[in-house]
């Protein structure tokens, strides 16, 4: 069925049933409005349209399937029909523009990830005949709010999960030490209560280093609700603090905050206080985070030092001050990000660490936590010079850098910030990117990057080993994408491909295991049979209409010639 030129559709008045992915994947909606009489949208009727902003869904509506309306990333309000008494799997999953929905009066359900990672929806109203929602509902609306009445379901729902109306209320008068951390950050620390001695001299040492804490039960404020502070709280802290043992992985309180602040995208740094090996719920979530083995309180141990640098940077600012992320690039540090190295002589922890052959930085042998500012004069920053540098959380180029060489910056999963000096004559900075001006190819990018329109190509490696890289949306200008660019970006849910892109390389998003969907644009016309390898989550493949090398079926991406999956 072809749209108007404006993006619009018209169903005809005689259909009954919207079928499954009848409309899948199709980019070039804007609009749609349905006719009265309509009875049922089928599984993934709209999902993946990406560009679909209004749909009217008429009361004679009695069934919407799973993913109907999954991925309309500019979705932003629906009104469902007073008939609708579930609504099913995945139904609005992704729909992160999804402010305002009006449910049934007679709405009874909520299925699982109905609304995964709508995160800017705030408010949703629901009856007192909801009976039943799923635990991952919501996940990843981290400032919704559930307005349901007293003693209904959905209020205890949203008590437990911290999705009540009172959360914004409970998380700034959590305790005095939260009230303080408005200013300064503060740090969760989860723990089982068999290790509570070992959990208050954590305390205790935090606080004696200005890092503050919330730590329960000491800070649940008399009267209030213990699961829905302990969800604001987890929410409301600059980073997640786990002290790891045996017993706390018996524990289903531990579990449970775990899975939020990997729900709510906390960085978790874990400590290891036993040996024993984690069991396959913590080592499933712990994949990405950093953890450190602390068996005693020694204040002159090496890693208690580097866990309170580290954890100091989160808290003394970094989520509150982070900067827009299109930055001005110059060769100075940002107030914000003076704050976060503060404790580090800048230019003599560049001396200390750098190996230099001339000037040609070889190897930084740095581990701190610290943004690393290159001084001029240092003309070539070698490969793998910054590799696997975990701690590395920002980046200064300065106008002497003619050259980065391949893996330079490969594997520096919590680097956060990128400024290349306005001077430079052959790279510049953009929304936390490193672009070279004659080719506009992105060089490389990091956990924070918003990919700027112009870049015509993302570079070999450009965001290898990102782990803390989610969602990444390519502007319309991007044409290629090479070799191992958004290889082992084990994070990353979503990328958007825009049409325009030609070619995706070998190992393009290796590993990149949490990625569960992929719409391949009409204009790809080199795709490598490598491109998505281990994408082990990855569940739904679609080639979009008019593509004349690949088409989609089954899951599947086949060329058109050779009848060859890819």
């Amino acid at each position: 069925m072809c749209v108007d030129e404006n993006g619009h559709i018209d169903i005809p008045e005689h259909i009954r049933i919207i079928g499954n992915h009848a409309f899948n994947c199709r980019k070039d909606i804007v609009s749609v409005t349905l006719p009265d009489g309509l009875i049922t949208i089928k599984d993934s009727a709209f999902n993946a349209c990406h560009n679909l902003e209004k749909i009217n869904i008429p009361q004679s509506v009695l069934l919407i399937e799973d993913d109907a309306f999954a991925r309309c990333f500019k979705l932003d309000h629906i009104s469902l029909p007073d008939g609708i008494e579930c609504i099913h799997s995945g139904t609005f999953q992704h729909c992160s523009s999804l402010r305002h929905i009006t449910v049934s009066a007679a709405l009874k359900s909520i299925d699982r990830i109905a609304f995964l990672y709508c995160y800017k929806l705030k408010e949703i109203i629901l009856p007192d005949t909801v009976k039943y929602i799923y635990e991952d509902a919501f996940d990843g609306c981290n400032d919704l709010s559930i307005i349901s009445p007293v003693g209904s379901f959905a209020r205890k729902f949203a008590d437990m999960h911290g999705f009540n109306k009172d959360c914004a209320v409970i998380s700034q008068n959590i305790s005095d030490n939260i009230k303080d951390s408005n200013i300064m950050g503060y740090a969760f620390i989860s723990y089982s209560t068999k290790n509570q001695q070992m959990a208050d001299s954590f305390k205790t040492l935090f606080n004696q280093n200005n890092i503050k804490t919330w730590m329960a039960p000491g800070d649940i404020p008399f009267g209030s609700t213990y699961t829905s502070t302990i969800n604001s709280a987890i929410r409301g802290a600059s980073c997640f603090v786990l002290l790891l043992s045996e017993s706390a992985q018996g524990s289903q309180w531990v579990l449970r905050e775990t899975e939020r602040a990997v729900s709510t995208g906390k960085t978790i740094f874990t400590v290891l206080l036993d040996d024993v090996p984690m069991n396959d719920d913590f080592e499933f979530m712990l994949s990405a985070s950093q953890a450190v083995a602390i068996r005693k309180i020694d204040t002159n141990d090496e890693n208690i030092q580097r866990l309170l640098r580290t954890v100091s940077v989160y808290t003394n600012g970094i989520k509150d001050k982070m900067p827009s992320q299109r930055l001005d690039s110059e060769n100075t540090l940002s107030e914000s990000q003076a704050d976060r190295s503060d404790d580090i002589n800048l230019e003599n922890y560049f001396q200390d660490n750098a190996v230099m052959k001339g000037t040609v930085l070889q190897h930084f042998r740095g581990r701190l936590a610290a943004h690393v500012v290159i001084p001029e004069g240092v003309t070539v920053v070698g490969s793998r010079a910054f590799a696997y540098y975990p701690d590395l959380l920002g980046i200064s180029i300065p106008s002497s850098v003619t050259k980065i060489e391949e893996y330079a910056f490969i594997n520096c999963p919590n680097l956060r910030f990128i400024t290349v000096s306005k001077e430079n004559p052959v790279f510049y900075s953009d929304g936390n990117c490193c672009i070279e001006r004659a080719t506009n190819r992105l060089v490389f990018g990091c956990c924070t990057s918003t990919i700027p329109d112009g870049v015509a190509v993302i570079g070999e490696n450009a965001f290898n080993g990102c782990k803390n890289l989610e969602f990444i949306r390519l502007p319309d200008s991007v044409a290629h994408i090479e070799k191992s660019a958004f290889s082992e970006c084990t994070s990353l849910k979503s990328i958007t491909l825009p049409d325009g892109v030609v070619d995706i390389g070998d190992f393009a998003s290796c590993n990149c295991s949490n990625l569960a969907d992929l719409m391949i644009p009409a204009s790809v016309i080199s795709f490598s049979n490598t491109a998505f390898y281990k994408c082990q989550g990855l569940e739904s493949i679609c080639v979009a209409p008019g593509n004349s090398i690949y088409y989609s079926e089954c899951n599947c991406c086949i060329e058109i010639k050779t009848r060859c999956m890819c």
